[in-house]
């Protein structure tokens, strides 16, 4: 995965100073090293600033738990697979064997004991919290809604896999799909549908990314939010390398630097949008889905 020198540096030195020991990348390893664990991480999302995230959370969990666990190779798969053909490869953990995302991401066929998921959220409730992004030119419309009978009004754009449409469905909120961000984006600036919603933790970087600030613009006063926690999952067939991630996230956890990576990147997200309107959709019906 490719991430910009200037961000690697300073992700570096954050996890120094969150009491990382040393950062060990394929890299820097000698050809023929031998390592108590290759991790094989793909995030399971479509923002980079959520793939920056999710990436450092594991890197961390992975330092924090290197006195007890030994070294490791971290490589970071970002081939754009779909979710079956993802879901196929975590559950052999031998191209790909940890994902970030969702727990209702993957492939609802799933063998229930296919993947370890370590319940540590990681985004602290704010990817379900979706941010309405419209054309500016309707902006004052969508500022005046209050409830969710006047959203079903509109038409919002969501990916064509999301377990969000899951949600979307259950409380009668109509959306067309697309199949990538990028296209949504597009979608919307051409009124094939009226707002793309995405998680507080994404919209802003996600519509400056998009070059279509000057078209496009966030409803910065309403909100809906669904329960779209997202953890760390490994293959089944890699249980040691589950427990290394538990424990790093745990000693993250209490020694704090867990909490300041989360406000590293997302800290000022809270603050800007407390005076928001929430509003809530309904949770999916008992048996809708499973928990991995």
């Amino acid at each position: 995965m490719t991430i910009g020198t200037d961000y690697l540096t300073i992700h570096k030195l954050l996890l120094i100073v969150a009491g990382a020991v040393s950062l060990t990348s394929l890299a820097a390893q000698p050809p023929n090293a031998s390592t108590p664990d290759r991790v094989v991480l793909t995030p399971g999302s479509s923002s980079v600033e959520r793939t920056r995230y999710e990436s450092a959370v594991v890197e961390l969990a992975l330092n924090k738990s290197k006195a007890r666990f030994g070294d490791y190779t971290l490589v970071y798969h970002d081939i754009a697979y779909s979710r079956t053909r993802t879901t196929r490869l975590l559950t052999e953990g031998n191209e790909v064997n940890v994902i970030t995302a969702p727990h209702l991401a993957l492939d609802p066929k799933l063998p229930p004991n296919a993947l370890t998921t370590i319940r540590i959220p990681l985004l602290k409730g704010m990817l379900g919290k979706r941010q309405l992004i419209v054309r500016r030119d309707r902006l004052a419309e969508f500022e005046q809604i209050e409830n969710l009978t006047q959203l079903r009004q509109f038409t919002a754009g969501l990916g064509f896999d999301w377990s969000d449409n899951l949600f979307f469905e259950r409380n009668q909120l109509p959306f067309f799909t697309g199949t990538s961000i990028a296209q949504l984006f597009n979608m919307l600036r051409h009124q094939r549908f009226d707002y793309f919603p995405l998680g507080l933790v994404e919209a802003s970087s996600a519509l400056a990314n998009s070059g279509m600030a000057q078209e496009l613009a966030i409803v910065e006063n309403v909100m809906i939010e669904y329960p779209l926690p997202v953890y760390i999952q490994v293959s089944a067939n890699k249980p040691q390398l589950a427990q290394r991630l538990e424990f790093g996230l745990q000693q993250a956890q209490a020694d704090g630097s867990l909490q300041a990576l989360f406000n590293y990147h997302y800290g000022d997200l809270a603050e800007r949008t407390k005076h928001a309107l929430v509003l809530p959709l309904q949770d999916l019906a008992p048996g809708s889905y499973r928990h991995h």
